[in-house]
């Protein structure tokens, strides 16, 4: 099984994906490294969907995903990604679809291995954004603010 990565410029900072096989397997948000185009054809495919989503013409990404997660997890990945585009929900309602504690959420959406893709910045606080990969401020909480307007702006 091949292991590769590319990555990616956006308008939210440098984005790697982390391949194995024909499958994502991570996605890391603002990476400081050099750019790495795609070489393959299912490296040209994520490209063009980070392209797409970006764009505002792609609502949901179709790539193929094999993150290492608990089921816990899965239920939790699995429900995020039914959150419309351009929508959000608190942490306590996708608790309350899921079965859950909202802290207990807001932990999943913090150890999700496949944001962008997965989106995990549809889900704020009760009273504000909330956090963002585990951050309560700061660049990656700004990146959530920027992709839910995005999103808003687009829908």
């Amino acid at each position: 099984m091949t292991n590769s990565s590319i990555i990616l410029n956006s308008p939210i900072g440098k984005l790697e994906f982390v391949i194995i096989g024909e499958a994502v397997h991570q996605v890391n948000l603002n990476v400081d490294k050099p750019e790495i185009p795609p070489h393959t054809e299912f490296e040209s495919e994520i490209s063009n969907q980070v392209d797409g989503y970006f764009s505002g013409a792609l609502k949901r990404f179709t790539l193929p995903t094999n993150a290492n997660v608990s089921e816990f997890q899965k239920r939790v990945l699995q429900a995020l990604s039914n959150i419309p585009y351009g929508k959000t929900l608190s942490y306590g309602q996708l608790s309350k679809i899921i079965n859950s504690s909202p802290r207990a959420v807001g932990g999943g959406c913090r150890r999700n291995p496949l944001p962008i893709i997965i989106p995990c910045h549809r889900v704020t606080a009760a009273s504000d954004i909330g956090g963002f990969a585990g951050k309560k401020s700061g660049t990656l909480v700004q990146m959530k603010h920027w992709l839910i307007h995005h999103e808003r702006a687009n829908y």
